[in-house]
């Protein structure tokens, strides 16, 4: 087992296509993330970009009452400064003859001004947050005593779940955690992997039976399910391998050009997971969701390895692979009846993870809600247990038959 596990290995990563691929798309991706987000040294925004930076950094931390004053001062003062001229319509007004930073300010007023106010505005939801879910708790209140009235069970244990995922809810710090939603929402490299998947898994199978090697090692002592299980470990390694790599570059390249900042922050301190009915931190969902895309490459190269293992040529398996990916995609933009059961098995959507938590969805399961992020993992999960299953019965089929026939 282990030595052919190592030989498939070596067929895998001596590929010098493969390899050069490899770092080719590795290249693209973090030029991507280069030239798309970092504005902070980016010639054409690098003042202005800076200024906002320094700005920031005089609220960034925990929210006080000596912060607010401060940044409620500087907005009255620069207030003061735009008044009675055109500088609150025209930006230039408020610059040097050039247009570029003015002295006494971080660029000029009417930027610093526009600054401050997005800022206060965000420090000022962050402040009335756990209102807001204080609000929203005693509305949840009242429906619980409603459905305990009509004695909806289900409904009941809804209103429970919803009280148990946001009581206690509060953001005492503030930090610009925006950045993380910006990271959150790449999905580039995830495409890139899929490519290096489907180009792997290709001729993992197909390949034998275009080089006539296929019955050969099935006929060894090795062969059938324990060919099969080394080419499956062989794929989850290689595919961990990659994700890895991906993962590490994305990551220290976000940190780098857009300055990730509040990993300790709770999770709904960014805009878009304010509803989110996880209560991690930035951090904890950061690896919360590369570990869920991790579990999708697994399951995609589960299909690839059970297509390689139908189709004789590796070109009609990557082709096959790009088309099932295409209508997974497609199936993942509806929602609604039986296509929302569907896209419970639809691994894309653990390449897409962040969508499953932003709002408090939930499954029913024999009259208990379940969060729909649970179900969904659990089916895909099943599916890849499937998957592996049907590889496996294909192959040693294919033995079987063979066997018939001599």
């Amino acid at each position: 087992m282990k030595q052919l596990f190592a030989h498939e290995m070596k067929k895998i990563f001596s590929n010098r296509l493969f390899l050069f691929l490899l770092l080719f798309l590795l290249f693209v991706d973090g030029l991507y993330i280069y030239k798309t987000y970092d504005t902070y040294r980016d010639p054409y925004n690098k003042e202005t970009s800076e200024a906002q930076w320094k700005i920031y950094q005089t609220v960034e931390g925990e929210i006080t009452a000596e912060k607010v004053n401060a940044l409620t001062a500087m907005i009255d003062r620069l207030e003061a400064d735009n008044t009675g001229d055109a500088a609150d319509l025209d930006p230039s007004m408020a610059a040097g003859a050039d247009g570029g930073a003015q002295s006494g300010y971080y660029y000029n007023a009417y930027w610093d001004l526009t600054v401050a106010r997005n800022l206060f505005d965000k420090l000022s939801a962050a402040y009335y947050y756990s209102r807001d879910m204080e609000a929203l708790l005693a509305e949840n209140e009242a429906l619980l005593a409603l459905y305990r009235e009509k004695g909806n069970t289900t409904l009941v244990k809804q209103a429970e779940l919803i009280a148990e995922s946001y009581s206690g809810r509060a953001i005492t710090s503030y930090y610009d955690t925006e950045t993380y939603g910006s990271y959150f929402s790449y999905d580039f490299s995830s495409f890139l992997i899929l490519l290096l998947v489907f180009l792997m898994t290709a001729a993992l199978y197909a390949g034998e039976t275009e080089s006539g090697m296929r019955y050969l090692l099935r006929s060894t002592p090795g062969g059938r399910l324990r060919l099969v299980a080394a080419k499956q470990c062989a794929m989850a390694v290689s595919v961990t391998a990659i994700w890895v790599v991906f993962f590490v570059c994305d990551f220290l390249l976000f940190l780098w050009c857009v300055r990730l900042r509040g990993g300790g922050n709770p999770l709904y301190s960014i805009t878009a997971f304010s509803q989110t009915p996880l209560n991690l931190t930035v951090g904890g969902f950061a690896l919360l969701l590369a570990a869920l895309k991790w579990m999708g490459f697994l399951c995609f190269g589960q299909i690839g390895c059970l297509l390689s293992s139908l189709f004789d040529k590796s070109f009609l398996v990557f082709t096959a692979d790009l088309l099932l990916c295409f209508a997974l995609m497609v199936l993942s933009t509806y929602s609604g009846g039986i296509l929302e059961s569907l896209n419970l098995f639809n691994p894309l959507q653990l390449l897409i993870g962040r969508e499953m938590f932003y709002t408090f969805r939930t499954v029913e399961l024999f009259g208990t809600p379940v969060f729909r992020y649970g179900v969904c993992l659990g089916c895909c999960v099943a599916l890849g247990m499937v998957l592996f299953a049907a590889t496996a019965a294909l192959n040693n089929a294919g033995m079987k038959q063979r066997r018939r026939r001599a």
